[in-house]
């Protein structure tokens, strides 16, 4: 199992979301929340809740290891090269595999009652993700992660 540390004191002290295409001055803690996931993840770096809630295409799989046409894959060239991009992406453990993933939230307590609605959407987000992947999952649950969320202060 994977475990990452969330501080959520720590969002505020993004000052600035940096991009390929150049900087973004984030307008709202909504965007800085999102940008700071993003980055405690290995995910693209967004902020937005529509690219965001891609970031499951990253952690739902524990790699993508063949080609099956069932799958829906155009080609295979498709496939190796989404293969590619999705293996950049996502919490890895020490072999660089993904595994089972647990998010500690610190400081998430504060960060509710300043920010309710928020959180709120974020924690319905994370049960959406855990609901969605389970549409992904072979008929064993050998590709399905665990997400797991422990709430620490």
């Amino acid at each position: 199992m994977i475990e990452v540390r969330i501080d959520f004191d720590e969002i505020d002290k993004i000052r600035e979301l940096n991009y390929a295409y150049g900087n973004h001055i984030p307008e709202n803690i909504k965007e800085k929340m999102l940008y700071f996931l993003s980055l405690k993840l290995n995910l693209p770096p967004t902020h937005n809740w529509d690219t965001f809630k891609e970031f499951y295409q990253y952690l739902n799989f524990k790699e993508l290891q063949e080609f099956k046409p069932e799958d829906g894959w155009a080609s295979y060239d498709e496939f190796l090269m989404i293969k590619e991009e999705d293996n950049k992406c996502g919490v890895k453990n020490k072999q660089g595999v993904r595994d089972n993933l647990k998010l500690i939230f610190i400081n998430f307590y504060k960060f509710y009652k300043e920010h309710n609605e928020l959180a709120n959407k974020l924690l319905n987000f994370i049960s959406d993700v855990k609901s969605e992947m389970l549409n992904y999952c072979d008929k064993n649950n050998n590709d399905f992660l665990n997400i797991t969320v422990v709430i620490e202060s």
